[in-house]
């Protein structure tokens, strides 16, 4: 008897790691049905039916849902760069591209969200990162921001006209 567990194995504290939760993370963010959230002004409520939702549809395991930060994406749709999304018509979200760019380089990315307003698109990074240091933060990830404009302006044919880091950790928009 002294070889058998505490508790089942199925029922112990599973570790996720943080890449884990940012991938859990982006998949909320490109999953949640934005016109259940479109002119709502208390959006944790949405937020957290909508998850527990899909859970029920197994899109989600409950033992996601425990894992998401479900205040952290209400901020994000709560803020100015969220609300502006959700005005939009035009909306894409985890938007694989492939481009290929001078010397035969392949360029593949995944395009966290695109919205489209009348002069152009804003795109928008999600980061799940710890920051510390916000000017490393930025400087970290201009070169791929940078990279995924130039490859949405190259296969729409319209301007990116702003780009944007969201940190889910800080609820904070960082203008790149």
């Amino acid at each position: 008897m002294s070889e058998l567990p505490s508790c089942p194995a199925f029922l112990e504290d599973q570790k996720v790691t943080g890449a884990e939760r940012g991938t859990l993370m982006h998949r909320v963010l490109s999953l949640i049905p934005l016109d259940a959230l479109r002119g709502k002004v208390n959006l944790f409520g949405p937020i957290k039916e909508a998850i527990h939702s899909m859970a029920d549809r197994e899109i989600f395991t409950y033992q996601e849902v425990m894992q998401i930060y479900i205040k952290g994406v209400a901020d994000y749709f709560a803020s100015d760069l969220g609300q502006r999304m959700l005005r939009s018509q035009n909306v894409r979200r985890e938007w694989a591209f492939n481009l290929m760019i001078e010397g035969g380089t392949l360029l593949q990315g995944v395009i966290d969200c695109a919205f489209q307003e009348d002069d152009g698109w804003v795109l928008v990074d999600y980061k799940t990162d710890r920051i510390a240091d916000e000017a490393a933060f930025l400087q970290r990830y201009e070169g791929q921001i940078g990279w995924y404009a130039r490859a949405l302006e190259t296969i729409t044919g319209m301007p990116v006209k702003e780009k944007y880091l969201y940190s889910l950790s800080l609820g904070k928009i960082f203008a790149v």
